[in-house]
């Protein structure tokens, strides 16, 4: 595959899956802010419980094998209905354990409601273990436009069935409609988006080539549980449903932008990396594309945040949550720190090296449960977010540095594309943060944050932009060539390469 057919491919991949998950983050802060205006943080931190559920059984059960789908070379054509057949499997097992457990669960955390929750949860873990594999297909073959049709409407159906549902009955049960409506169009659409039909069969024995990815997944998943879900079981218990409450939906807004972003990079470099992997210089390149990309997009929307996070969250959530500020902001710099680590981590696995990926998160797990418990207790919410945060930042490190070895190059150097978006960011922060101080003593919260965002994006934008031109093509393609832009930035532009005899490079 040529380097440009490839670029092409990326940009494409890049700017579906940023679109479904652009439409999908607008649709989920509508939810956020209306449900936190109609349900009561201890509605949240119910609701939480039986997500910590869900995902504690799920993660346990998860092994590689959809990774493997993705990053095998070859025809994955053998192994495709054993696969589907492991996952319906492991669906109604998992929903029935998670109705069978949903009483334990609620007198654990002193979460009586939790009960009701868990046991529609299970259904709906039922149905999404019947969705074919096409979604997965789709990101092997970078043809994402379909994903992104079917991921836009099951997100529509949850918001369209949760919001209702919530201001009708104040009850949190709607928020597992909700995830009912999505997971049953989620499963739908999946045999519509792509030609492939599974069948069912207990001949798992194709498997077997896929056992180094099925185990080493595995393990990761158990890792992940602890890294992810950790701090969650740790609030739910020691800090109670309300705190639980608020530190779930602080988080979930405060990773809308970041964490999405990381699972879109992870989603499109995972691919191209690993069509790549045997080609030095290209995944080279390839990654600090990715750096500088996730710099240049997550790092000002997580300034920006952090200076305005009181205003932010009494206007966007009602003063309420403002108990979970210091949280928030914390949990902020975690999600660029995240995004950063999936670019890493893409990389390494797409190099073979999905043990030592593995090993990373065992060292992140430890440190994460040693912070978690000691800040936690000192400190509360802001204590178990610094936990978190830190354990990632030791994560991205490691993967970063080991990386650079593996392909014989500086650890700085993978980060090279970052250096533009970052001297941007400071220069639109320290500008924004002056307005911000002085607007502030007026009390009006919205005109904070509209004459904050307006200096900070006027800064960042015409500053940033030359450097993601020059440097990040993919991005480049995305938001400038594929998105209308005011003609005052179009200068930014490079004139189009062109052959010798003259033809513009698109004429082959």
């Amino acid at each position: 595959m040529t380097e440009r057919r490839l670029r092409h491919d990326a940009a494409s991949a890049f700017g579906w899956i940023a679109a479904a998950k652009m439409f999908e983050r607008v649709l989920g802060i509508v939810r956020i802010v209306v449900l936190a205006r109609v349900l009561a943080p201890e509605d949240f931190g119910a609701f939480a419980v039986a997500l910590l559920a869900l995902a504690t059984l799920e993660r346990l059960s998860r092994s590689g094998l959809a990774i493997a789908i993705v990053q095998r070379k070859g025809d994955v054509s053998p192994y495709l209905s054993a696969v589907w057949s492991v996952f319906v499997v492991r669906g109604l097992i998992l929903a029935a354990l998670l109705f069978l457990s949903r009483h334990l669960v609620a007198d654990f955390f002193n979460a009586p409601d939790a009960g009701r929750l868990i046991g529609w949860v299970a259904l709906a873990v039922a149905i999404a273990g019947f969705a074919s594999l096409s979604i997965h297909l789709l990101q092997r073959e970078l043809r994402l436009k379909a994903r992104f049709r079917v991921f836009a409407v099951s997100g529509l159906l949850d918001t369209l069935v949760a919001i209702p549902l919530a201001i009708a009955l104040h009850d949190p049960i709607a928020l597992v409609y909700g995830m009912l409506a999505r997971n049953a169009a989620l499963t739908l659409g999946s045999f519509v988006i792509h030609p492939h039909r599974p069948r069912f069969t207990l001949n798992w024995r194709p498997l077997l080539d896929l056992r180094e990815f099925a185990v080493q997944g595995g393990l990761q998943s158990w890792l992940f549980l602890v890294v992810e879900y950790g701090d969650d079981a740790y609030v739910g218990k020691a800090l109670g449903d309300v705190a639980l409450g608020v530190y779930s939906v602080v988080y979930r807004v405060a990773n809308i932008l970041t964490q999405e972003f990381a699972r879109v990079m992870s989603e499109v470099t995972l691919p191209v990396f690993s069509r790549v992997q045997d080609d030095r210089e290209r995944l080279v390149r390839g990654i600090r594309e990715s750096t500088g990309g996730t710099a240049a997009i997550v790092l000002p929307g997580t300034l920006f945040l952090v200076m305005v996070a009181d205003p932010f969250v009494s206007v966007v959530l009602g003063d309420r949550w403002l108990s979970g500020v210091h949280a928030f902001q914390i949990l902020l710099a975690f999600g660029l720190l995240r995004a950063l680590s999936q670019v890493m981590e893409s990389g390494l696995v797409a190099r073979g090296e999905i043990a030592f990926v593995t090993r990373v998160l065992v060292i992140q797990l430890v440190t994460a449960a040693a912070l978690v418990l000691t800040l936690g207790e000192a400190h509360g919410l802001a204590g178990v977010a610094t936990g978190i945060a830190a354990s990632q930042l030791i994560s991205l490190t490691l993967s970063s540095r080991r990386l650079s070895h593996g392909l014989a190059v500086s650890w700085t150097s993978l980060f090279a594309a970052s250096r533009g978006p970052l001297v941007a960011a400071a220069a639109a922060g320290i500008a924004a943060g002056g307005v911000i101080v002085a607007v502030s003593s007026t009390g009006s919260d919205l005109l904070t944050l509209f004459l904050g965002g307006t200096v900070f994006t006027g800064i960042y934008v015409p500053m940033a932009l030359p450097s993601i031109r020059r440097d990040l093509p993919m991005i480049t393609a995305v938001i400038l060539d594929r998105l209308p832009v005011p003609a005052f930035l179009r200068h930014v532009r490079k004139a189009p390469e062109r052959h010798q005899d003259g033809r513009p490079p698109d004429s082959d």
